[in-house]
């Protein structure tokens, strides 16, 4: 049986102030949010597993790749996108706004549908074929829905990110109407 779609953890978030420095705001919000949410994870893995969905902070002019999740290279080699921390986190998301220091908005999006994991998972996979073969450059392309950056501050890891533009599309194909597995039955 599948876990519940989620329908929020974030109430009345929506106009609270926060740090304007990307790098405290991420952890803030968490620590809000976990205030009433005793369940929330704050280990590997997803941030609500009862939901299989995972909080993302983004400043609403940003440009910057989403990063998904951070992973040893022994890791990336040995471990498949089913089994991975990245597929874990990339079911549901819920994705908080902030503009100039205030929480501008909160969406929450369904990534679980076949047809958009098979997209992930592709970029997954060709990046970590591309690490099996030696590749240790700093970005590693699977596909324009995500690769590896090399974390500078650590040499044996690199973070599974997504741009911001291939995002987008995952975020449309996640609430288009149209279910893409039934197409033409």
């Amino acid at each position: 049986m599948s876990k519940p779609k989620i329908k929020t953890v974030t109430a009345g978030l929506v106009g609270t102030k926060v740090s304007k420095d990307h790098a405290v705001r991420g952890t803030e919000i968490h620590e809000i949010i976990a205030k009433s949410n005793p369940s929330m994870n704050h280990g590997k893995g997803a941030d609500f597993p009862k939901f299989d969905a995972e909080l993302k902070t983004k400043d609403s002019s940003s440009r910057s790749a989403y990063g998904i999740a951070s992973m040893s290279i022994d890791d990336i080699k040995n471990i498949d996108y089913n089994s991975s921390v990245v597929k874990e986190k990339l079911q549901q998301q819920i994705h908080v706004s902030v503009n100039n220091g205030t929480i501008s908005g909160i969406a929450v999006y369904d990534f679980r549908p076949q047809w958009i994991q098979d997209k992930i998972e592709e970029a997954y996979e060709n990046a970590r074929a591309l690490i099996n073969h030696g590749n240790c450059e700093n970005y590693i392309y699977g596909s324009k829905y995500g690769y590896f950056e090399k974390r500078h501050n650590r040499k044996t890891q690199y973070q599974f990110r997504i741009t911001v533009g291939a995002m987008d599309n995952i975020k449309k194909m996640s609430t288009s109407q149209v279910n893409n597995t039934t197409l033409f039955e």
